[in-house]
């Protein structure tokens, strides 16, 4: 009688993890790739297809607030020009534009700015208090 309890809780525990692997696997598999964002500036994305150049990047504050600097490199030719990419997202994430690649929000000021090289294309954000 013990021996078939056992089994029987035996059986019981492996088919909790076949089904809780089954559906890790699954949920692997439909679950769209996380996005990533800059390091200094946490809640700007990255790019498809961009890589952050950290050794590029710096941050200070200043009595004014802080100023931010920090660059991203797309190896291959994107299909989207990158400050028009930006301009499309960073309207979603509660940034106005002053003016092309001139984004205001919360007293900063964030200047997006894609410059091509020999091998990509280089995307400098600058962050920075608002001057009024």
């Amino acid at each position: 009688m013990k021996t078939c309890l056992y089994a029987m809780q035996l059986a019981v525990i492996l088919m909790f993890l076949m089904d809780s692997g089954i559906s890790n696997a699954q949920d692997s598999l439909q679950s769209p790739q996380k996005q990533a964002y800059f390091t200094l500036l946490s809640d700007i994305p990255l790019m498809p297809g961009m890589s952050e150049v950290s050794d590029q990047s710096f941050v200070f504050d200043k009595a004014e607030g802080r100023v931010v600097e920090t660059v991203g490199f797309l190896s291959a030719s994107p299909s989207t020009d990158p400050v028009k990419y930006y301009e499309s997202v960073l309207g979603q994430l509660g940034w106005k534009p002053l003016k092309t690649a001139v984004f205001e929000r919360n007293g900063e000021q964030l200047v997006v700015r894609a410059e091509k090289v020999a091998q990509g294309h280089l995307v400098r954000f600058q962050l920075s208090p608002l001057s009024r």
